[in-house]
């Protein structure tokens, strides 16, 4: 006899609706392979099915929300072409990933200079780029020289990824790079990004090494645009690490995030003009009633010959007097080792035009400047600046803080570690120098800080000998309770170590006496079931 709950579940297998919860996987490559029935990649369909609207939907063999598109082997797109083009959206826990077999890759003599190797248009979307999955142009770059694939022959900027009017979007996994080999003092031509992110909300550009690009991930964000992540990524080889430019009135952007990345070596993009300024990051604001309200850039590691750069984080408030923005830069270690071009450059450089008003909290970061006299780590350029800077460490630098106007002088700055100006002074206020003494008694700040060598190890640790043990002031009121990513992670040191919550904290980027232990909150890495 057959059960009530047995029909019920045969109902329940059967129905096409339900079916959609079991996700579809499609295998395609350059051309068709075998059968070309798309069940793998031994029969693989050919690549531009993807491409086809008809081929999206809910059908068995159709794109949609839980399908994962496999990418099986090399695929060459000839120049000026696109490589795949998203058709629809996923849904909430059903994305549609597109995903990178072993040994994938996508490549072009020069992807299509008006778009690029992958657009996005659509919402809850995956591209991982799984074990080893690549994007490459190989005769992109500077005319007449030596790209990947032999004479440099095109100098169209595109991008690897564009991500426009979408949200809930992940890119993971990928080596991007080379987009434009930049290898020439004279050449200024090129722009392009291995990431665009143009008017969208929900995007992570998570794990991935991005390379020999003028950006590694440029975001233009539109009102109402939020929750940008840079995370985890390698970053090199780059005029700009990540920027995200508000060229536009009228425009609040809330919740970007750059953290966990290693940004290094600039030097490739110098021009004779100085066209390229470098930046590791760089926030910037040039319209009347621009925002960006909120901004998290933590856990970083900026590091290389930063070239004729301009600052390894720069926050730039520019046009007019709504203008402003909050951003927090904690738990970085900012370590260049050459300044190949030889202008000064800052750690964190804050400017305004002197009628904006961003607020700017600078806390447990550890600048160390390899005696480059060019590196000074704290730059507050005009006026009306509220920084607050805490628990850092400075050492063996150009200037450890300079300020262009007395109204630019920070608005609290106490229990940090001054040492070993290169220049002279650790302070250069107003056109005024200052030892650590002179400064505290002309500012009244500072009162708690010292001027000691920091005695690091060979990875910005502190040795046990390190006068930075104890010395900073405990924020735990600050971070406790508030999210992570964000905020809250200041709770924790560099390394995830959980920084106490009474009783005095280490100066510096790292906590040296706390246990290791996973925060609470921390983000939770995608995997993509095959």
């Amino acid at each position: 006899m057959v059960s009530l709950r047995t029909v019920l579940f045969s109902i329940v297998l059967l129905s096409p609706a339900v079916g959609l919860l079991s996700a579809n996987d499609i295998y395609v490559a350059q051309t068709a392979q075998g059968g070309g029935t798309g069940a793998n990649c031994s029969n693989a369909l050919a690549y531009t099915y993807f491409n086809t609207a008809a081929n999206w939907g809910t059908g068995a063999s159709q794109i949609g929300p839980g399908t994962t598109v496999h990418i099986c082997g090399a695929i060459t797109i000839p120049a000026g072409g696109t490589a795949f083009t998203f058709q629809g959206s996923g849904a909430s826990g059903r994305p549609v990933t597109l995903h990178f077999e072993s040994g994938a890759s996508l490549s072009s003599p020069n992807f299509n200079p008006s778009g690029a190797a992958i657009t996005i248009g659509y919402s809850w979307v995956v591209v991982d780029g799984g074990s080893n999955g690549s994007i490459q142009n190989t005769l992109t770059g500077t005319s007449g020289q030596a790209c990947p694939g032999g004479t440099c022959s095109y100098s169209s900027s595109n991008e690897f990824i564009y991500v426009n009017g979408a949200s809930n979007v992940t890119i993971q996994n990928l080596s991007l790079g080379v987009l434009y080999d930049h290898l020439s003092a004279s050449d200024d031509k090129s722009d392009g990004a291995g990431v665009f992110i143009n008017n969208s909300s929900n995007v992570t550009v998570n794990n991935n090494a991005i390379h020999d690009s003028r950006y590694g991930v440029f975001v233009q964000p539109s009102n109402g645009n939020s929750n940008i992540t840079v995370s985890n990524n390698t970053i090199y080889n780059i005029d700009a690490g990540t920027s995200v430019g508000i060229g536009n009135p009228n425009i609040s952007f809330s919740g970007f995030y750059f953290y966990g990345n290693q940004v290094h070596d600039f030097a490739k993009w110098n021009t004779t003009d100085y066209t390229f300024h470098h930046d590791g990051v760089h926030i910037w604001e040039t319209q009347s009633s621009d925002a960006v309200a909120s901004c998290y850039i933590y856990n970083n590691y900026f590091t290389g010959d930063f070239g004729h750069g301009t600052s390894l984080t720069y926050f730039e408030n520019e046009g007019g007097s709504s203008t402003h923005g909050t951003c927090y830069f904690f738990n970085n270690v900012y370590a260049p080792t050459a300044s190949t071009g030889g202008n000064s450059f800052g750690g964190v450089w804050v400017e305004t035009d002197g009628s904006s008003t961003p607020t700017v909290y600078v806390y447990n970061n550890t600048f160390v400047g390899s005696g480059l006299t060019t590196f000074d780590p704290l730059w507050l350029e005009l006026q009306n600046i509220k920084a607050t800077i805490m628990n850092n460490i400075s050492y063996n630098v150009g200037v450890g803080l300079y300020t262009q106007s007395s109204a630019a002088n920070p608005a609290a700055s106490d229990f940090n570690l001054w040492n070993t100006s290169t220049n002279g002074s650790m302070f250069q206020i107003n056109g005024s120098s200052y030892s650590l003494p002179a400064w505290q008694t002309a500012s009244g700040l500072d009162g708690h800080s010292v001027s000691a060598a920091p005695t690091l190890n060979s990875d910005f640790t502190l040795q046990t000998t390190s006068p930075a043990h104890n010395l900073g002031t405990n924020l735990y009121s600050l971070c406790n309770g508030q999210a992570n990513p964000g905020l809250g992670a200041l709770c924790y040191d560099k390394a995830g170590n959980p920084r106490p919550s009474t009783g005095a904290w280490d100066a510096g980027a790292y906590q040296s006496s706390a246990s290791t232990t996973v925060p609470p909150n921390a983000p939770l890495v995608t995997l993509t079931l095959n």
